[in-house]
């Protein structure tokens, strides 16, 4: 594991443990129950909901902050489905910003 990594998440647990915050230690990242985006790289905010509707809510709510959303169930703009968030094909740009056009405008 990143020392660098390491050290956020020892720290993370560490402040939640004091602030008596509860949360699940994966041993090496901590689920914590929360709406929010998560404060740290070590954290995963987890949420549970009745129906797609409120996850669909939230995703309307929180869109400008999203680049993409993982899912077989969602219809999104930006819906990615498992296992291809992390292969992006050339045509998926960084925050909807062409690269290429990017550098060649600077």
């Amino acid at each position: 594991m990143n020392p660098k990594y390491l050290n956020n998440y020892r720290q993370r647990k560490a402040l939640r443990e004091m602030c008596g915050d509860p949360f699940f230690d994966l041993g090496f990242a901590l689920l914590i129950r929360q709406s929010e985006f998560p404060q740290a790289l070590s954290e995963v905010s987890v949420v549970e909901y009745d129906d797609l509707s409120q996850v669909a809510a939230w995703l309307r709510e929180h869109d400008a902050e999203l680049q993409c959303v993982v899912s077989d169930c969602i219809d999104h703009s930006r819906r990615v489905p498992f296992g291809r968030s992390q292969r992006p094909a050339l045509s998926d740009y960084p925050d909807a910003v062409d690269v290429m056009e990017f550098l060649y405008d600077l």
